[in-house]
């Protein structure tokens, strides 16, 4: 019988999940500023703009995609400049810019709105009290003004969490680290470590801390420090390996393979860091090579490697193609000691990942092909990547004909700004009109003495000489030898500028043989990750192409096999590849142009 008395059970209410903002939320409430009159018609459709650009960016529907400003600055950085959606740099920077400020107000939206309020409190009573010391003081320039500017905006995020100058300790600032990330919190660790400098500032230490902030924090994951006795039982396996030929004449082995001497030794720090830190290598372990020979070792270091490939950027992050050489390696290195990793030999031809790498290994990188297909679809980017030297020329001529026209010298920096570009469109001169050499054969060439491999006739306008020794050479087998001459597009003539005009600008340059002179290292020259980030940071900013040196090498492969098919040898001895790797690498351009074709096959039917 059913008792009809009993309570109604009541319904347990589920938790609503918040629901994640999306770039239509970001558009509304837009149109919501305006109507509010917080930003003019025109400031909107910008930002209208910058969001739908966003969308097509991600390669969604606007109202699909996820509103998330951290992983917005972590796709697209500062240096982020892409010519599939913009111009220039210049452009990138106003885009990204507006991006953000349309983002900010809907994701953090008390930081926006408090941060923008006109209040009288302890932030603005400290920064008056630092103001004088960014003008005439009698201590003048005690304070750079820029490093008040970024306490101004760290001041508004403070606000924002209701912490006035005095109440900023290291546990608040461990929570900005959590909420916040990109830029804004390398401003905010910045400002931090300013706070703690200015301390000595009679005027300010009543509004500071009672103790000092101390806080510091970096990004990056200090690696785990190996016992010196692992390194010093590999490396004699990896010099055994990479080093062959003794001279005992002048004691000292002729062949040294240092490229894959420094790849061995990422090899085996990566796999024993990651060995001691699963513990699958304890750190005062005599020995390291048994975790190199043991399958169970091998099975748990590999598996943690592996999941290491699943990342798509960061620290931990290791591609395929990465992982699949350091193994490969490390199994070169310990058969050619007599051990035999069997585990990581099987692994090399039965393993998922590292076939992927193989894969990966023999073709171009994504990278790379994208730049090169950009170059055949865009007749505007292959004019810059062909007219890259003299837009870098210009630049530099630019700072020196401003100084020249204003009747004064270079100041330091004009000095330094022009020797950098000189050297950048010198670089790019010789890869152009030249050959596309590699970074350090041009950056270790000199052109004074006996022994210098570019020679530069002292007046007139005659052939510049390039001769790099076989040692020196990419293939250790075949010298390169070639010569500039004068022609019409500059080439000859932007290398000739350069070290008559640009060259003795850079101190210490008249004693140093080297093309590239450090102005820093008497007699040497410049350093090869201080010439790469320069070069890379003028060639998106001048030129308007987010490309490396070495990128030379592939657009011009690229653009001369697409417009001369048939010249496959002559290619491939102007760009230091074999025929078969030019093909390989290069396949992609075949492809492109057999799809074009059958295309037009197809609309030749259809006209049938």
């Amino acid at each position: 019988m059913l008792n009809l008395t009993m309570k109604k059970a009541e319904a347990t209410a589920k938790p609503v999940p918040l629901r994640v903002p999306s770039l239509q939320d970001v558009i509304d409430d837009i149109d919501r500023r305006v109507d509010a009159r917080q930003i003019t018609v025109s400031t909107a459709s910008s930002y209208r703009s910058a969001i739908s650009l966003l969308a097509r960016k991600l390669n969604k529907p606007v109202a699909h995609c996820r509103a998330d400003i951290d992983e917005f600055d972590r796709r697209f950085p500062l240096e982020g400049f892409d010519t599939d959606f913009h111009d220039s740099e210049k452009a990138y920077h106003t885009w990204r810019r507006r991006a953000r400020s349309a983002l900010e107000p809907v994701l953090r939206p008390d930081v926006t709105r408090r941060a923008t309020c006109d209040v009288e409190d302890d932030w603005t009573r400290l920064v008056a009290a630092l103001k004088p010391y960014t003008q005439d003081h009698p201590v003048r320039w005690r304070i750079a003004p820029q490093k008040l500017i970024a306490v101004e905006q760290f001041a508004k995020t403070c606000r924002s969490h209701g912490r006035g100058p005095r109440d900023v300790d290291c546990a608040f600032m461990s929570d900005l680290e959590t909420l916040y990330g990109g830029n804004k919190r390398v401003n905010h660790r910045g400002a931090a470590a300013r706070l703690d400098e200015w301390r000595d500032i009679p005027e300010a230490l009543p509004f500071l801390p009672a103790q000092p902030i101390g806080f510091s924090k970096v990004d990056h994951v200090k690696p785990i420090e190996l016992p010196e006795s692992f390194m010093n039982e590999i490396e004699p396996l990896i010099r055994s390996a990479t080093e062959k030929d003794w001279d005992p004449i002048a004691q000292e082995y002729t062949t040294k393979h240092g490229k894959h001497a420094r790849l061995a030794g990422s090899g085996f720090r990566t796999y024993l860091r990651t060995a001691v830190s699963i513990g699958a290598l304890p750190a005062d372990a005599s020995s390291c090579l048994q975790v190199f020979l043991d399958p169970d070792c091998v099975r748990r270091v590999m598996l943690s490697l592996i999941e290491r490939t699943k990342q798509e950027k960061g620290q931990q992050a290791l591609a395929p193609r990465s992982l699949r050489k350091y193994v490969k390696i490390i199994v070169q290195v310990l058969s050619h000691a007599g051990h035999e990793p069997g585990a990581l030999t099987q692994a090399l031809t039965a393993n998922r990942v590292l076939k992927v790498g193989a894969t990966a290994d023999r073709m171009m990188t994504p990278k790379n092909r994208a730049f090169c297909e950009s170059l055949l679809a865009r007749k505007d980017l292959k004019v810059k990547f062909l007219s890259s030297y003299l837009h870098l020329r210009r630049a530099a001529e630019t700072i020196v004909n401003r100084a020249k026209a204003e009747g004064r010298g270079l100041t330091p920096q004009e000095r330094s700004r022009a020797g950098i570009l000189g050297m950048c469109a010198a670089f790019a001169a010789i890869e152009i009109a030249g050959a596309p050499l590699r970074v350090s054969n041009v950056r270790e060439a000199k052109i004074y003495g006996d022994d210098a491999w570019i020679r530069v006739p002292e007046k007139g306008q005659g052939p510049i000489a390039v001769h790099i020794p076989a040692a020196f050479t990419k293939a250790k087998t075949e010298e390169i030898r070639f010569t500039i001459r004068h022609n019409r597009y500059k080439g000859h003539d932007t290398i000739l500028w350069f070290v008559r005009c640009i060259r003795p600008l850079i101190p210490g340059a008249a004693g140093n043989p080297y093309l590239f002179p450090s102005p820093r290292k008497p007699g040497a020259p410049v350093s090869d990750g201080w010439f790469r980030d320069e070069f890379k940071s003028a060639a998106r900013a001048i030129v308007g192409l987010p490309m490396c040196p070495h990128q030379f090498r592939h657009g011009q492969a690229s653009l001369l096999l697409h417009k001369h098919p048939g010249d496959v040898v002559v290619i491939a001895k102007r760009t230091g590849h074999t025929v078969e790797a030019l093909l390989r690498f290069y396949a992609f351009i075949d492809a492109i142009k057999a799809m074009e074709r059958g295309q037009d096959m197809m609309i030749g039917l259809i006209d049938d």
